[in-house]
């Protein structure tokens, strides 16, 4: 036996669902200082340089890269300093295809290597077993923004 529903009512039941299960998403979004890695097309970056400075000069520092998955979902990657460690925080509860875990892992520095070709930022003397770990990769050219709607091409270095 089944039940049947006026067009409208179900309707409307269907639009209430849908708005339901939008609301309950856990989708953090990124804040204005954030380092976006949109698939090559980096915003913010001048922050990475920003936390090696305040590292070097041994002041407390936060910094937050997401970086998006084929698919579009966001891996978090969360830097803080103090008392001359970086705590970094690994994230990808929000990969639908991923491990599904944070990670906390201490390092002691994050080293900027700029060559020709490529700019790359990599953790350098970290807990577990690999010691090194890359956090973000630049090849040139790349695009850049500095706000939500301006976007450009860079063609050389910054």
């Amino acid at each position: 036996m089944s039940v049947k529903l006026p067009k409208r009512t179900a309707f409307v039941l269907w639009v209430f669902i849908c708005l339901l299960m939008l609301g309950c998403s856990s989708h953090v979004r990124p804040e204005n200082g954030d380092v976006i890695d949109m698939h090559g097309g980096v915003t913010h970056l001048e922050k990475m340089d920003e936390f090696i400075a305040s590292v070097s000069r041994n002041q407390p520092a936060t910094l937050r890269l997401i970086r998006y998955t084929i698919e579009g979902d966001p891996i978090f990657h969360d830097l803080s300093y103090q008392n001359k460690k970086i705590e970094f925080r690994l994230d990808s509860t929000e990969d639908q295809f991923g491990k599904g875990e944070v990670a906390t892992y201490f390092c002691d520095a994050l080293e900027r290597k700029e060559t020709d070709t490529l700019l790359q930022y990599t953790l350098t003397g970290c807990t577990g077993n690999t010691g090194t770990m890359e956090l973000l990769t630049i090849t040139w050219p790349f695009v850049s923004s500095t706000g939500p709607n301006a976007i450009r091409v860079k063609t050389e270095k910054p």
